[in-house]
């Protein structure tokens, strides 16, 4: 896993799941700044491999279409792992992943990469700032931020 690079401190973990270099490396660095512990890797086999070695995360960041192991399918595995896990689904196929959802748990926000970084970083910080234990369906909503989380 030579791709992997991880931030050392005690903050939130934030396991960052991209293949597309410079994207990881701009999300990776936004999150740093903003005082966020990061790991990244390619894609999702990477992340289910990183995630068994070190433990839980306090949030999944995904994209959602990536080779081997797609966003969706990573966070549900993950969830068998950490059940509470909050996920924000980065994505330029925002259609794609409402197309397969209903809805979205409450732990759980989409963010178009066309979003600004300020809809990134407000998206993480809102479910970072949620209590853990919170996994029912609730619907999903566009917010004035460029984002859709749940009201």
């Amino acid at each position: 896993m030579g791709t992997t690079q991880t931030t050392q401190t005690t903050r939130k973990r934030i396991l960052i799941v991209e293949d597309e270099l410079l994207m990881r490396d701009f999300i990776d660095r936004l999150l740093r700044d903003a005082g966020y512990s990061t790991a990244r890797v390619v894609d999702g086999q990477e992340a289910l491999e990183l995630a068994e070695l070190c433990g839980p995360f306090d949030l999944l960041l995904t994209d959602l279409v990536m080779p081997r192991i797609g966003g969706t399918e990573l966070a549900r595995r993950l969830r068998r792992i950490e059940p509470n896990l909050k996920v924000v689904y980065f994505t330029g196929y925002p259609d794609r992943l409402l197309k397969d959802k209903c809805g979205f748990l409450e732990n759980e926000a989409l963010v178009e990469k066309s979003s600004p970084p300020e809809g990134l970083l407000q998206a993480v910080s809102l479910l970072l700032s949620r209590p853990r234990g919170h996994s029912g369906h609730r619907p999903a909503a566009r917010s004035a931020r460029g984002f859709r989380h749940r009201h």
